[in-house]
């Protein structure tokens, strides 16, 4: 198995967003016992999406 990041990071990201099929998502969720750098990524990237959501959530149901 190997614990290096992928170079696109995508994954991770439809990680957070639980995007990933079921099979994609528990290699995501391996790769994350291992490997504190990807660890410290997603904590990031959950991080950033809620600071977002919080940001922008109350406009979603505004009329357009």
């Amino acid at each position: 198995m190997s614990t290096e990041l992928p170079t696109d990071l995508r994954g991770l990201h439809a990680y957070v967003d639980a995007q990933l099929p079921a099979v994609e998502q528990q290699k995501v969720e391996d790769l994350l016992l291992g490997n504190p750098e990807a660890e410290a990524r997603v904590s990031d990237y959950r991080a950033l999406r809620t600071a977002l959501c919080n940001l922008y959530g109350p406009i979603l149901n505004e009329p357009i």
